[in-house]
């Protein structure tokens, strides 16, 4: 959240730097307002990381900074672009599982696999 502030703070800052031609920046920098989830947000974003794995934080860790660094969003959607990351992180768990599932419930016999009913 801070780094996508950051951003637009920057951006803001440079499209005024070519609007006036003037940059005053380095006179005083002015407190930025902060962008705070809702509770309500925050704990619908907790409760989804608790259903991811630990093996699969990493991954989801990586998406979202690519995420982040390919997109640029605005501060209002960075929770809206984690969100969806984990939503793909939980697919993926979800359909590994699946595979998983169905590979545990065959048997190999003679080369081929015969599924137990």
């Amino acid at each position: 959240m801070r780094e996508a502030e950051r951003q637009q703070w920057e951006r803001s800052n440079a499209v005024r730097k070519i609007c006036t031609g003037v940059d005053y920046s380095w006179l005083a920098s002015a407190p930025r307002p902060t962008y705070d989830l809702s509770p309500g947000e925050r704990l619908q974003l907790e409760d989804v990381c608790a259903k991811i794995h630990p093996s699969y934080c990493g991954p989801a860790i990586l998406r979202f900074r690519q995420l982040m660094a390919e997109q640029e969003p605005e501060v209002q959607e960075v929770s809206r672009l984690f969100r969806s990351v984990l939503q793909e992180v939980l697919e993926r768990m979800k359909q590994e599982e699946e595979a998983h599932k169905l590979t545990r419930h065959q048997i190999p016999m003679g080369g081929e696999t015969v599924p137990i009913h």
